[in-house]
């Protein structure tokens, strides 16, 4: 982005006020500056997996772009908003016409400030993927445990509704940290036909094994089909081992092939449709 000053930072609260950083902040207009950077690395990532394997690529959301950058010039949040959608979108324009089939919006500030999701947040992420053949999901876990105090999980009631009524397929939400009630978040969007990527792996070194895993995702199973039911961890693994991270990922994999043939599914299907939901990868 153009007029986003990196090197006279200003201090800067963020994730609801619960942390403070050196922020790199806005000092005019901002408009797209050099795009394509994302799909270099999706070419990249293209060359070393499994022919037929689905990459999901992962862009900030304009709301969690706005968290962690500060305005020294806007004062307008549906302004600055706005111009930043215009940056993300270029940027997916481009991640599609390369062949990404499948984008992942991280917004887990929205849990942080669930009144400007009612006001602006999900209709702002709706202008970035009007129009744009792609999957659409979004992110929205609750911090990484290293943040001071993550965020209530029950604020996915209060955004849920507009999530419903949106252009996104799907929605990834946090689980294994801090069980909650699903049915309120759950069963409305079965009946919208949503995909729900639910966190069954907490952001810890400690690995959950399969039959935990697989007791989280038939709680879920209650209140929404199985075709539109992901299983995923809670949230990105960086800041756990290596080894922890792959050997979760392992037993989310044998979790949904179990699941899988006891439900009786297509094992076999790979492909996240459009219009239904999801099936599990």
């Amino acid at each position: 982005m153009t007029n986003v000053d990196f090197e006279n930072r200003s201090e800067h609260v963020q994730r609801g006020g619960n942390e403070k950083s050196m922020a790199p902040t806005i000092r005019g207009k901002i408009e797209p500056a050099e795009s394509g950077f994302l799909v270099e690395d999706y070419l990249k990532a293209k060359k070393v997996v499994p022919e037929g394997t689905t990459i999901v690529v992962t862009i900030p959301g304009p709301m969690t772009v706005m968290d962690t950058i500060h305005d020294s010039f806007y004062n307008d949040d549906e302004a600055l908003a706005r111009d930043i959608v215009a940056v993300l979108r270029k940027e997916a324009e481009l991640l599609i016409a390369a062949g990404v089939e499948y984008i992942s919006v991280d917004e887990p500030v929205w849990v942080r400030y669930p009144d400007k999701v009612e006001k602006w947040g999900v209709r702002m992420v709706d202008e970035l993927v009007s129009g744009l053949d792609c999957y659409w999901a979004v992110h929205c876990c609750c911090s990484y445990p290293t943040c001071p105090q993550k965020a209530d999980c029950g604020i996915y009631q209060k955004v849920i509704g507009q999530v419903c009524q949106s252009q996104l397929h799907a929605i990834s939400i946090e689980y294994a940290n801090k069980e909650f009630d699903l049915e309120p978040v759950l069963a409305p969007l079965n009946a919208a036909g949503k995909s729900v990527i639910l966190g069954v792996c907490r952001l810890h070194n400690d690995v959950e094994s399969v039959e935990l895993i697989k007791s989280r995702a038939k709680e879920a199973l209650e209140y929404i089909a199985p075709t539109q039911l992901i299983l995923a961890p809670d949230c990105g693994l960086v800041i756990i081992s290596r080894e922890s991270a792959k050997q979760k990922m392992s037993n989310i994999t044998q979790a949904v092939a179990e699941l899988n043939k006891e439900l009786g599914l297509d094992t076999q299907h790979k492909k996240l449709k459009m219009d239904t939901g999801a099936a599990l990868p």
